[in-house]
């Protein structure tokens, strides 16, 4: 049962492990999915899938890469203020169980919102944190790719910080920026930095009328992206070509470059990037002279204008919140690190006071237990004298009482021996009715399970008693005790009705013998004249089950907790005025408990008791 149970658990154990990493290799592919999808609704779907997936297998890499994917979805959309309120919300996450590389994706993107919402100061700080967590990226490829965002993002923080504009560090850290991504030698999603970084300095340059400069970055930043399978990426740089041909009175190829990167536009839902292709489409309808399609495009460039300037305009004060919540979460760190200490300090000082004091007291006691120890010990030496003597008594009395066992037990064996030789004689003669026949072979049965109970309790008494067990027929075992006490029941005018079937049980047939033949004494003795007394046989599960009903007298609530001790108190009256020894029901529960099962009782003084005996199959 136990091999079982334990070979169950472990199974158990196993399947579990294999679902968490089974669904923890689908939220790893749910991911890649999220971050490669274009459409933002369908990325938004996955991300709602691995947060709850993540959630409930508390899957902390999972809920990252959620925290990061939505967060920069969010500033996409213009969202500003629930990108930083995600960030957030997962900071503490993301320092404790994220990587360097992700830790700096946060700080940056968090940067990213507050040069958008013209906090310089505050987005300067998140760069530099950025930064820091950039260089400690071990994979190079990866560790360009962070450092070249955060060096374009701090050429973004130069360029619109109308209040301290360097042209010179603008400059400097977009090329900064480019020059390190193009180190990148893996092919992919880390070429996109390079690929993004290039089309700002496109910006750069043709913000500042340097149209070769800025067409040269441009063709760079749509080549590289068609080369790596990136072109979603490449929507800044077919603007930026699509502007520098309008300028140059091109506008059918200006109509080209703005298409081109329209649907990438769309399906990412970059407010910005479709800012910017709504006004440059009306511009470019209009100088074709397609005024139906200028009107349309003007309307939706309205449109989102006003939506970014109600967003801006919503978010502006939200910043001043996040920062004062950093400030908190700051001064509720360390207030919390001072409460530690100070509880330490407290913990130690009453530590020590506590001690002083128990070393104080046990000095003190000391010296009065070294005075009374003289006087314990002549005590525990008389005691000691007194505990010798009595054990010595206490085992001659065992002595002598086994002796005495010994002795009964001998001169038992003789007559009843001789009653087995005479019935056994008897059983010969061909002159016996039937009825007397039955009764003499039960007579010489009796006399031989009697034999056999002498021949126990000789043995006990010389050496340890081996319980030898016999596969025996219960239902057969159960009709010759019925069979064997029903005449006594029939002293007091009683029925015993027997209900069983076969049933093969591993046991000792005599000791279980003794057993039945007690409880079912015990249901004659105290039942009242003419009752019933039911005999039973069940299997149950692993367990065959003996039940021996009586609905005589009961068991009084003060004796149920005592009636299987061998004690002078629990001895009763039969109903016929029968002697009890309150040894038989002590006896058989040892025996149960011998063969590994158990002996119970169920008893009321108004309806009888039911005996319940369990043993193993």
């Amino acid at each position: 049962m136990v091999l079982k149970a334990t070979i169950f658990y472990f199974l158990f154990f196993i399947s579990g492990v294999i679902y968490a990493q089974t669904s923890i290799k689908q939220i790893d592919s749910l991911i890649l999915i999220a971050k490669q999808q274009n459409e933002v609704d369908s990325s938004s779907k996955t991300l709602k899938l691995i947060k709850q997936n993540s959630e409930e297998l508390n899957y902390k890499s999972g809920l990252i890469s959620y925290a990061l994917i939505e967060a920069v979805n969010l500033y996409n959309r213009g969202e500003f203020d629930e990108s930083l309120r995600l960030s957030y919300d997962y900071e503490k996450l993301v320092i404790k169980e994220g990587k360097p590389a992700q830790i700096s994706h946060l700080y940056a993107l968090r940067a990213n919102c507050f040069t958008n919402l013209f906090f310089f100061d505050k987005s300067q700080e998140c760069l530099l944190l950025a930064k820091s967590y950039s260089e400690k990226i071990k994979d190079k490829n990866t560790r360009y790719f962070s450092l070249g965002r955060v060096y374009r993002i701090m050429a973004t923080n130069f360029d619109k910080n109308s209040n301290d504009r360097v042209i010179d560090s603008v400059i400097f850290y977009h090329k900064k920026s480019y020059d390190i991504q193009s180190k990148i030698t893996q092919q992919g999603v880390n070429q996109a930095g390079v690929v993004i970084q290039a089309a700002a300095l496109g910006d750069f340059f043709l913000e500042k009328e340097q149209i070769d400069s800025a067409r040269y970055y441009y063709k760079e930043s749509a080549s590289l992206a068609q080369k790596n399978n990136l072109t979603k990426y490449a929507v800044e740089a077919h603007i930026g070509l699509g502007n520098i041909h309008l300028m140059e009175g091109k506008t059918k190829l200006a109509l080209q470059d703005y298409l081109k990167g329209f649907p990438f536009a769309i399906s990412s839902k970059n407010v910005g990037n479709i800012k910017a292709l709504y006004e440059a489409l009306a511009k470019t309808y209009e100088q074709l002279g397609d005024d139906k399609k200028s009107l349309a495009y003007y309307k939706k460039f309205a449109n989102i204008a006003d939506s970014i300037a109600l967003v801006t305009k919503k978010s502006a004060t939200v910043p001043a919140k996040y920062i004062i919540k950093e400030r908190e979460i700051v001064q509720e760190k360390e207030k919390h690190i001072q409460n530690i200490y100070l509880a330490f300090a407290i913990c130690v000082s009453g530590l020590s006071i506590l001690i002083v004091f128990v070393l104080y007291r046990n000095v003190r006691a000391s010296k009065k237990t070294n005075k009374s120890l003289n006087s314990v010990n002549k005590q525990m030496i008389t005691q000691n004298e007194y505990l010798q003597e009595t054990l010595e008594a206490l085992e001659n009395s065992n002595k002598e009482n086994n002796k005495m066992m010994q002795i009964i037990a001998h001169d038992l064996r003789s007559p009843i021996a001789a009653v087995v030789g005479l019935s056994g004689l008897l059983l010969d003669e061909d002159k016996l009715t039937d009825d007397h026949r039955e009764m003499v072979k039960l007579i010489n049965s009796s006399t031989k399970d009697s034999l056999k109970f002498i021949g126990d309790i000789l043995q006990q008494e010389t050496s340890a008693l081996v319980l030898k067990k016999d596969d025996v027929d219960l239902h057969q075992l159960l009709q010759y005790c019925t069979t064997q006490l029903r005449y006594r029941a029939r002293e007091k005018n009683q029925t015993i009705v027997l209900d069983s079937n076969p049933i093969i049980v591993p046991l000792n047939r005599e000791k279980i013998w003794r057993v039945i033949s007690n409880l079912i004494t015990n249901a004659i003795k105290f039942s009242p004249e003419q009752a019933k007394i039911f005999v039973a046989l069940e299997r149950k599960g692993d367990y065959a089950i003996i039940s021996i009903r009586d609905t005589g007298i009961g068991i009084p609530e003060e004796l149920k907790a005592r009636i299987f001790d061998s004690n002078d108190d629990t001895r009763r009256e039969g109903t016929g005025g029968e002697k009890s020894f309150g040894l038989g029901l002590g006896i058989s529960k040892q025996i149960v408990e011998e063969h590994g099962g158990t002996l119970t009782f169920e008893s009321n003084t108004m309806l009888g008791t039911t005996f319940l005996v369990y043993l193993p199959l």
